[in-house]
């Protein structure tokens, strides 16, 4: 079984989703407030294919987890996103499925589980319409921020960010022709304080 840690990908995924900042605006932000994390909840498939000649080797790793333990909060003001202590407990499954010019060649499922160390965070956002966030610096420690967004549900004192989030990278290594896809789906839901 080829099983890669996915503890760092995990947290930093979930924190670049969730640790963000809002720009000035002249209404007030209808989500400002104190929000303690309740959980977050998601999946992730990280596809890698290989191709030397004409022949291809895929490994495909899909991970689903679900939070307990959760801790810290999140500040949001009408500039601020900030995350403060969030960390979390978390357990699930990783499935690798590995393929060789397409024919599936092995399977394996195993538990995981894993603790994501509390940490704290800035970003900026913008609200768009009534249920999108716009990050500015999506990936929060990461080397390289990316832009990004997600949607959100207020409902009372229940806040809700659906982050579908996906990149490509395709290289050349050792004259192999080398994409990495990386696709998440996560759900973070706050209680407003």
């Amino acid at each position: 079984m080829k099983f890669k840690n996915l503890t760092p990908i995990l947290a930093v995924i979930i924190l670049a989703a969730t640790s963000c900042k809002k720009e000035k605006s002249e209404a007030p932000s209808p989500i400002a407030g104190n929000w303690k994390l309740v959980s977050i909840a998601g999946n992730s498939l990280v596809t890698r294919d290989i191709t030397f000649g004409s022949d291809n080797q895929k490994t495909e790793t899909f991970t689903t987890f679900t939070s307990t333990n959760p801790k810290g909060q999140y500040k949001i003001t009408s500039n601020a996103f900030d995350a403060e202590g969030i960390g979390y407990d978390y357990t699930g499954s990783v499935t690798v499925k590995d393929y060789e010019n397409g024919v599936l060649q092995s399977e394996d499922t195993a538990p995981t589980s894993a603790t994501i160390a509390p940490t704290n965070g800035t970003s900026q956002y913008k609200l768009i319409g009534n249920d999108s966030i716009y990050f500015a610096n999506n990936a929060l420690g990461n080397a390289t921020p990316e832009p990004g967004g997600c949607k959100y549900k207020l409902e009372g004192t229940k806040l809700s960010l659906f982050i579908n989030s996906s990149s490509t990278a395709t290289a050349s290594q050792s004259g192999f022709s080398v994409t990495n896809k990386v696709s998440t789906v996560l759900t973070v839901v706050l209680q407003k304080q």
